[in-house]
């Protein structure tokens, strides 16, 4: 199937359900059915797709999976990496991760994955972390490409984990396509991954993709900590997500997880 056409499946009766809600916004901290639809929306991803403890439960529900991958690399940049530049990812990961490092002002680094298998060579990967680990911001690792639907199973390496955590980079999961899909397949590393998304400092996820309608995508953030990192609010405007310059509405949101 090709992803770019992939639209969300919204019933009718979820659809119509859902419709109070598109008069309300998730900025607005005051209105408890918007941020008690927030905090289940992150809690069924994190537990139910990526079997993650209750403990792991913050994040941003924004409009895109595009969008969460911009507001992870800024987090990064953010936390106690600013004199870092250098995000590390493959040719296959998502434009917007290019697209967000031009933005940021940051460097990107594009590993060429190998033409037999389509993954990142161990190796060479382990020398660029070992050689330029203190330059290194974030390591971008997809579950998922929108060209090939493959997950970059270098990650699963413990070399790799052991590097990435000795050189503090930010580890970031782009799961946009294929973790919201996670526990709906066979994968053979299933576990393994369940794994890395437990030691993973974000993730993105799009559950417009498969269920709802257009306009939700969902950061997960394992820290609860580094979601203060966006900065300050609108003043006049409760809530942290007014820090990332707009209202959003709470209906594509409710669609997603009524479905």
């Amino acid at each position: 199937i090709n992803m770019f056409a992939m639209q969300g499946y919204c019933p009718k009766k979820f659809f119509l359900a859902s419709m109070p809600m598109a008069l309300k916004s998730l900025t607005y901290t005051q209105d408890v059915s918007v941020q008690d639809l927030q905090s289940n929306l992150i809690n069924f991803l994190y537990q139910d797709f990526f079997g993650q403890p209750s403990k792991y439960k913050e994040g941003f529900v924004l409009y895109s999976g595009s969008e969460a991958n911009e507001i992870a690399l800024f987090l990064a940049k953010q936390k106690n990496h600013k004199k870092r530049n250098l995000v590390v990812a493959t040719n296959l990961s998502h434009s917007s991760i290019q697209n967000a490092c031009t933005k940021l002002d940051l460097e990107t680094l594009l590993l060429d994955v190998k033409p037999d298998d389509f993954q990142i060579n161990v190796e060479e990967l382990k020398n660029i972390l070992e050689q330029r680990g203190a330059e290194i911001l974030a390591l971008n690792i997809t579950y998922g490409t929108t060209q090939l639907g493959i997950t970059e199973d270098v990650i699963l390496d413990n070399s790799i984990q052991e590097l990435v955590k000795k050189n503090n980079i930010w580890l970031h999961i782009d799961a946009a396509y294929g973790g919201y899909i996670l526990n709906l397949n066979n994968h053979p590393k299933k576990s393994e991954w369940k794994h890395i998304f437990g030691i993973t400092n974000s993730i993105s996820v799009d559950p417009h993709k498969f269920a709802g309608t257009w306009g939700c995508g969902v950061l997960l953030i394992k820290d609860g900590e580094d979601k203060k990192l966006v900065g300050s609010e609108i003043e006049y405007y409760a809530g942290i997500n007014t820090a990332l310059g707009t209202t959003r509405s709470a209906f594509p949101a409710t669609t997603a997880l009524n479905v």
